[in-house]
C-alpha cells in the first residue's frame, strides 16, 4: 500500500479550468434547504492523507492526485470511523484499518473500467457539537465537508464525479452518506458499513437525538441515492430497526447481515462486522455487483 502524507495538490492545471472547478465544490457543499452547510475544501488548499490499496498510475508518486489515466477508473474513496466527539480520532495513513472487503476492491474491474480504492485519512480528529447546549458542527458534518471537498478534487484530477464512490465504516459511513445526499453535484454512490454516528443507541442523550434523528430525516427524504448499506445485528450504534428509515429511499439498498448459514464467522463486535474474513467472502459479489451497476450508469459498462 501506498501511503501519502501531506501532499499538496498539483500546482498546474489547463487554463480557465478553475473557475469550474470552484462551481463544482459549491455543489457539492450545497445542502438541501434547512440543512447544515458542507464547506467543501477548497481547491489546492489543503493536504491530502491517505493510501491507495494497489496499483494506480500516478505522474508524480508522490501526489495522490497526479492520475495518470482518471478515466479508466471506478474510484472508491474509504472513510474510517470515528472515535467521541472531543476524543482525537485516529487514522492509519497507509490504509491498514480498511476492511478487507474493500481492500479486496482493489483493482477488480468494474464494467469496462478497474477500481480503485483510496483510503483517506480527514484532518478533522476533533468535533466542535457540544451536547449541552446544542451549538457547535458535529465531527461527522466536519468530516462530510472534507469527504466532499476530495471527491471534487478527484473530478478536478479527471474522474467523473459519476464514477466516484464514498464508502465508510460507521462515522465514515454516515459521513459519506451525508456527503453524498447533499451533492449538488450527482456522485456514483454510497458504500456503508454499520452508518452511526450519535453514540451507543441506548441512553443516547437527548442533544445526540435530536441531532442524529434530523440527519436521518433528511437522509430519508432524498428522492434518490444510490447506495448499499448494511446494518448488523446486535449492533450497539445503530440496529437494524434503527436504520430501517433507509429502506424507503429509491436507489437504496438496505442489507441486514448475518453469515450465510453453515458458514464459520470469528466471534466480533456486530458494530465491526464488515471487518470479518467471513464477510469479504459472502459479500465480495454483491458489492462488485454494486460497483459494476455504477459503472454502467456512469457510462464505463
Amino acid at each position: 500500500m501506498r501511503a501519502l502524507r501531506c501532499v499538496p495538490a498539483p500546482s498546474r492545471r489547463p487554463a480557465g479550468l478553475l473557475p469550474g472547478l470552484l462551481g463544482l465544490l459549491v455543489l457539492l457543499a450545497a445542502p438541501p434547504a434547512g440543512a447544515a452547510s458542507l464547506e467543501a475544501t477548497p481547491v489546492e488548499a489543503a493536504p491530502v492523507e491517505g493510501a491507495w490499496l494497489g496499483p494506480v498510475g500516478l505522474a508524480d508518486p508522490a501526489d495522490p492526485l497526479s492520475l495518470t489515466a482518471p478515466g479508466d477508473l471506478l474510484l472508491v474513496i474509504y472513510n474510517h470511523g470515528s472515535r467521541a466527539e472531543f476524543r482525537q480520532d485516529r487514522c492509519d495513513p497507509t490504509g491498514g484499518g480498511t476492511p478487507p472487503a474493500v481492500a479486496g476492491l482493489a483493482g477488480r474491474p468494474a464494467g469496462r473500467l478497474t477500481v480503485a480504492v483510496f483510503a483517506f485519512c480527514t484532518r478533522t480528529r476533533l468535533g466542535r457539537f457540544d451536547e449541552r447546549t446544542g451549538e457547535g458542527e458535529p465531527k461527522v458534518v466536519l468530516r462530510a465537508a472534507e469527504i466532499a471537498g476530495l471527491a471534487a478534487r478527484f473530478a478536478a484530477a479527471g474522474v467523473p464525479p459519476r464514477r466516484i464512490v464514498l464508502a465508510g465504516q460507521s462515522a465514515g459511513g454516515w459521513a459519506s452518506l451525508l456527503a453524498a445526499a447533499r451533492s449538488g453535484e450527482p456522485l456514483g454512490g454510497v458504500i456503508a458499513f454499520a452508518p452511526a454516528f450519535a453514540g451507543k443507541a441506548a441512553g443516547r442523550p437527548a442533544r445526540w437525538r435530536q441531532l442524529r434523528d434530523a440527519q436521518a430525516a433528511e437522509l430519508a427524504a432524498r428522492p434518490r441515492l444510490p447506495a448499499l448499506v448494511y446494518a448488523f445485528p446486535g449492533d450497539r450504534f445503530e440496529p437494524p430497526a434503527d436504520l430501517a428509515f433507509l429502506a424507503g429511499v429509491p436507489d437504496l439498498t438496505l442489507v441486514t447481515w448475518q453469515p450465510p448459514a453453515g458458514v464459520a464467522c470469528a466471534r466480533h463486535e456486530a458494530h465491526l462486522g464488515a471487518f470479518t474474513d467471513c464477510f469479504r467472502a459472502a459479500e465480495e459479489g454483491r458489492l462488485l455487483g454494486f460497483l459494476a451497476e455504477r459503472a454502467r450508469t456512469a457510462g464505463g459498462a
